[in-house]
């Protein structure tokens, strides 16, 4: 076989090697092009599924700040509406025992005593003790005196009236007929943790008992003014 042969049968062969490897090359690259047009649509789709739910999360998002919200103040009417009720029926308990005071033994009355800290000054308190006369039509006068008890350092101490109100270091003095409404000042001694104030309401010459209670010191505020 002669040189020239040699070489036409490889330039055939070279030829045709080429043209397989075009025609495999042409075929990967259209099946890559129709793959990637393939894909397109379903990113697309995609794309906007992740924008839906996005805008769907931030609605969610503005729907529970708003449920949140209403919820708050929900909770605080419903607060503000026991608050009122527990005033209105202490109220009318009020009336009640000085328009119907049949179950009221006659005579000089407690009513109600309540404190009230004063936000200005740390360890004072407002006072406000009510009076009420049953089953009488004469004026009644006389003084009303408070007591203070409970630990200092450990001990247990007693305090009168001078020493925790020093602005009526004497009494409160009251005069009325049906009932009144006393205030004044409770300064606490330092260092003490009170446990217990008394009242003390003496009338003057009247032939009325004197009226006397002890209440537990965190007994004395009342639901909205909370506890010292």
């Amino acid at each position: 076989m002669s040189a020239v042969l040699v070489a036409g049968i490889l330039l055939i062969a070279g030829w045709q090697v080429y043209q397989l490897g075009y025609e495999r090359g042409l075929l990967y690259g259209q099946d890559s092009d129709l793959q990637i047009a393939e894909l397109r649509p379903r990113y697309k789709d995609l794309e906007v599924a992740h924008r839906q739910l996005r805008q769907r999360h931030a609605v969610l998002e503005r729907d529970l700040m708003i449920e949140r919200e209403a919820s708050a103040r929900v909770r605080e009417s419903i607060h503000d509406m026991e608050q009122r009720i527990y005033h209105l029926t202490e109220e009318l308990d009020f009336f009640r025992n000085i328009i119907s005071p049949e179950d009221l033994e006659r005579g000089l009355h407690i009513q109600r005593v309540r404190l009230e800290p004063d936000p200005d000054n740390p360890g004072h308190y407002f006072y406000q003790v009510v009076l009420t006369q049953v089953q009488g039509s004469q004026v009644v006068e006389g003084t009303l005196r408070l007591g203070l008890e409970g630990r200092d350092g450990g001990e247990r101490v007693r305090y009168d009236h001078a020493t925790i109100c020093p602005d009526q270091a004497r009494g409160r003095g009251f005069s009325f007929r049906y009932f009144q409404v006393l205030e004044g000042r409770l300064v606490l001694p330092e260092q003490l943790l009170p446990e217990r104030l008394m009242i003390e309401a003496e009338p003057a010459g009247s032939g009325l008992r004197v009226a006397e209670q002890s209440l537990p010191w965190q007994s004395l505020f009342n639901l909205s003014g909370g506890n010292p």
